[in-house]
């Protein structure tokens, strides 16, 4: 197994820097994205000079072909105005070697890290920023300015969701009028008590009509 010249088959979202928002009192979770690009089950290990200020997860894992996996990154409250250096993470990644028994990932990289010249390593500088964030949970997620690419992607996603909005109600408005009952035929509406007077006294003046003649008969 060697590390190919060429560039990594990893690929990192964001590059180079990881960016959490203060206020740094309470958790701060940031996403990583990993995409493996290539054609075979990339593994990963994800590393920090901070061990104990922050929780990643997943931190080891295997990508499969062309697929992505979110990170996260949970800042653990701290006094910024104390911090003095600043905290690092390192991304390794590589090819999965064929006969290797991925069910042991922990095993696998103790073995990888042996021959470190054949991995590829990305370095993650973190960023603390004093702005704004929006806390959920109890945890605080990052607001940053967006750049030109971010608000034409938030604009298409917008322009998507509306869309969808638009057939969620036609497809709600069709399944209220499927509920609505039709107009029976005439042959089945029930008649009014009104219209079923006239036919009651008819069949009392027959009967009574009856009665009276067979009375007429068998009494003196």
């Amino acid at each position: 197994m060697s590390k190919p010249t060429d560039d990594p088959p990893l690929i990192i979202d964001p590059e180079h820097e990881l960016f959490f928002a203060g206020p740094f009192n309470q958790p701060i979770v940031t996403i990583l994205t990993l995409r493996n690009s290539s054609e075979a089950p990339l593994a990963f290990k994800i590393k920090t000079t901070a061990p104990k200020r922050y929780f990643v997860r997943p931190s080891i894992g295997l990508i499969p072909p062309l697929r992505s996996i979110h990170v996260g990154i949970c800042l653990q409250p701290f006094n910024h105005d104390q911090q003095q250096k600043t905290d690092t993470f390192l991304v390794r990644s590589v090819l999965a070697p064929t006969n290797a028994d991925l069910t042991d990932l922990n095993g696998l990289w103790k073995e990888l890290e042996l021959e470190p010249q054949k991995l590829w390593d990305a370095q993650l500088k973190c960023v603390f920023e004093k702005s704004r964030c929006i806390s959920v949970g109890g945890a605080a997620s990052i607001v940053r300015p967006a750049n030109a690419e971010t608000k034409e992607a938030l604009l298409e996603t917008n322009i998507e969701l509306r869309t969808e909005n638009l057939h969620l109600k036609i497809l709600l408005e069709n399944y209220r009028n499927s509920l609505i009952l039709k107009t029976p035929s005439e042959d089945y509406i029930s008649v009014p008590a009104e219209k079923k007077r006239p036919f009651l006294y008819i069949v009392i003046f027959f009967v009574s009509a009856i009665l009276g003649f067979f009375l007429s008969i068998y009494l003196p």
